[in-house]
């Protein structure tokens, strides 16, 4: 599991960016991330994410799948993404049964979290990705 992101701090708290494309789901995520004392940033989609991270930096990325039938290029898309954020552990949050059987780190991942996914263990594993007690 990936561990190190380029640490983006922003008035001390940690950078992440959230991408899926259900706004419930950015806006229950981003709340108890903040909650949590980081810094959070969410967008729709892989497109929208891309025009952000101009001028921008985040230590870890929270992504839905980028398609919307289960494939491989949708992950292809995400390890694209991965190069243009300095390498920062980007997380799989997704429903496809299909990517249960993912082994992460071969796609470029830190982890995959399968929706529906509680709360607690989704802030654990980014405490545990970020380093934070």
């Amino acid at each position: 599991m990936t561990t190190v992101g380029p640490k983006c701090r922003r008035g001390g708290r940690r950078q992440i960016l959230v991408i899926d494309d259900d706004a419930a789901i950015r806006e229950v995520v981003s709340d108890i991330l903040t909650d949590d004392a980081f810094a959070v940033a969410a967008v729709r989609n892989l497109g929208e994410a891309k025009a952000l991270l101009q001028g921008r930096c985040f230590d870890l990325i929270l992504s839905d799948a980028p398609m919307s039938t289960w494939s491989l290029s949708g992950l292809a898309q995400l390890q694209a993404l991965q190069q243009s954020v300095n390498g920062a552990p980007i997380v799989l949050l997704t429903g496809f049964a299909e990517a249960s059987r993912l082994d992460p780190k071969a796609h470029g991942l830190a982890a995959v979290l399968m929706k529906p996914f509680d709360l607690d263990s989704l802030l654990g594993l980014v405490r545990q990705l970020l380093r934070v007690p």
